[in-house]
């Protein structure tokens, strides 16, 4: 009888001491970091979107925190006036204008690539010539954003002079109800934007027509700005790798990252709008020489308008381009130089 108390005593001690180890926190694992990411709804981001939802940003022991905004650029400046934001999703004309203003960025990959995500959507039946059709047009969109350098680019290859046509300055995500209302006789913006004003002018009968933009490509980037990449190198290495390993998946697996994709609750978006907007764009991860020439295309052009610019803001655009993180995770994706 004795033996048999002592036998369960410590059966008793033993199943007690396994769930004081499973219930107590492991005191050794440091706590995970908070990441405050800025972000849009674009597609173009989602290498972010999945390395939280596949676990990514776990496995580097990163807690990310996003804030969604309706373009890029609302993005950065909220980055560049809240010291609380570690990183944000930003397309390539943001990035040269806060740096011609005087922004010390850091850019530290790029996150995709195309020349079919941003478009021109314009009211009416299709003209005899894209000229014809652009002349003495209001077309909407957001100033300072990559929406304003595509429509300079429209006009060059239609041979339309900037001052033939009137830009209206519209927030990205109210460019379809403006067309729709007649505000504005075209709009300049992104995927599912386009998307909801083909919609809607399908749905009352509205006819439209859509511009070619030829060879004009956008690039988007994660970036964040010179004090707080000095600060957090070791941090944006952790981040970089998550991402990384997110854009592993979506070359390998595309079923598996669109899956993850419309798991990620700060953009909800159903699996066959994701499928169809990704056939949109080329996501990447690095930096390469492309990157660099469309960054510095973009800064001439808005160093010419504005005139403004000098040898600084020429400085710090070079020393925005940052190659040491990537250089440290996946040095295989840095082809810049």
């Amino acid at each position: 009888m004795k033996s048999r108390l002592v036998i369960y005593s410590v059966a008793a001690i033993t199943a007690l001491t396994s769930l004081v180890y499973v219930t107590l926190p492991n005191r050794n694992k440091p706590a995970p970091t908070v990441v405050n990411i800025n972000l849009t709804g674009d597609i173009a981001s989602s290498l972010l979107w999945v390395a939280d939802t596949a676990g990514y940003f776990k496995g580097e022991n990163i807690e990310p925190q996003f804030k969604v905004f309706g373009s890029g650029q609302k993005a950065l400046e909220d980055l560049l006036s809240n010291q609380t934001i570690h990183y944000a999703f930003v397309k390539e004309t943001p990035i040269v204008l806060q740096t011609i203003a005087g922004a010390r960025l850091k850019v530290l990959t790029g996150l995709h690539e195309s020349n079919k995500n941003t478009r021109v959507l314009m009211a009416g039946h299709k003209p005899a010539t894209e000229q014809e059709g652009l002349l003495g047009k209001r077309i909407g969109l957001q100033v300072g954003s990559n929406t304003e350098f595509a429509l300079i680019e429209l006009l060059r290859r239609s041979g339309v002079q900037p001052n033939e046509v009137t830009i209206v300055n519209v927030q990205t995500p109210k460019t379809p109800a403006k067309l729709l209302s007649g505000e504005v006789d075209g709009i300049v913006a992104r995927d599912q934007f386009l998307d909801e004003a083909v919609h809607l002018m399908e749905a009352n009968n509205r006819p439209f027509w859509e511009p070619s933009l030829g060879y004009f490509h956008e690039y988007s980037f994660l970036v964040t700005d010179e004090s707080r990449a000095a600060t957090n190198a070791e941090l944006s290495a952790r981040v970089l790798t998550a991402v990384y390993k997110s854009y592993q998946l979506y070359l390998k697996n595309r079923g598996k990252f669109i899956e993850y994709s419309s798991k990620f609750a700060s953009v909800p978006r159903e699996r066959d709008l994701i499928k169809s907007q990704l056939e949109r764009v080329d996501l990447v991860f690095g930096l390469n020489n492309k990157m660099l020439q469309v960054l510095r295309q973009q800064f001439t052009y808005f160093c010419l308008q504005q005139k403004s610019c000098d040898s600084a803001a020429q400085q710090r655009l070079d020393d925005a381009i940052d190659f040491s993180v990537v250089k440290q995770v996946a040095p295989q994706h840095l082809l810049a130089r």
